[in-house]
């Protein structure tokens, strides 16, 4: 995978009981997301990014990352594919 990190979320922190959302940094700079961010308890988005922000990290919502990716790599369906994923 191209991705340098993932760290799991806290179980505590999500509504998902099958898995654990995850926090992905990119190798690409500063990026960060947050895969199944829908599935986090109220507030603890904003926390998590708020926390990230402080350490000089540019997070990317997840819904942002999914959209269809129109740069010049062929075979790449999404930004999240780009940045957060295998290549």
């Amino acid at each position: 995978m191209c991705v340098y990190a993932e760290l799991g979320v806290p179980k505590y922190i999500t509504t998902e009981k099958e898995w654990a959302p995850s926090i992905i940094l990119s190798t690409f700079g500063d990026l960060v997301a947050v895969s199944g961010e829908s599935t986090l308890v109220a507030g603890a988005l904003e926390k998590l990014t708020s926390i990230l922000d402080k350490q000089g990290f540019n997070y990317i919502a997840e819904a942002v990352a999914r959209a269809p990716y129109d740069g010049n790599n062929p075979g790449i369906k999404t930004w999240w594919q780009r940045y957060f994923d295998y290549l």
